[in-house]
């Protein structure tokens, strides 16, 4: 499922419409970009059913009303997968 693709001078990247079918992404959908060492991945936002929300408006009334207030805390560690563990467990 690899393909290439070129950033325009607008800085838009297109991808095929094939991989956009395979992927079950639609025109118009937003995706998180989340880069990492070894380059830059792409996540659907998906929206709940349910309350019409993102996961990122939910996650932020989470924080409003209970924030953290400790010192950051490096991912590396929370004890979550990296990107490329994730994808392997797929």
């Amino acid at each position: 499922m690899n393909a290439t693709t070129k950033i325009d001078k607008a800085g838009k990247v297109q991808l095929p419409k094939d991989m956009l079918e395979q992927l079950g992404l639609q025109s118009g959908q937003i995706l998180e970009i989340v880069p990492s060492s070894n380059g830059v991945y792409l996540h659907p936002q998906r929206v709940l059913e349910k309350s019409g929300r993102s996961t990122e408006e939910i996650l932020a009334e989470l924080r409003r009303i209970n924030p953290y207030k400790g010192p950051p805390i490096p991912v590396e560690k929370l004890g979550f997968p990296s990107p490329e563990e994730w994808q392997a467990k797929r």
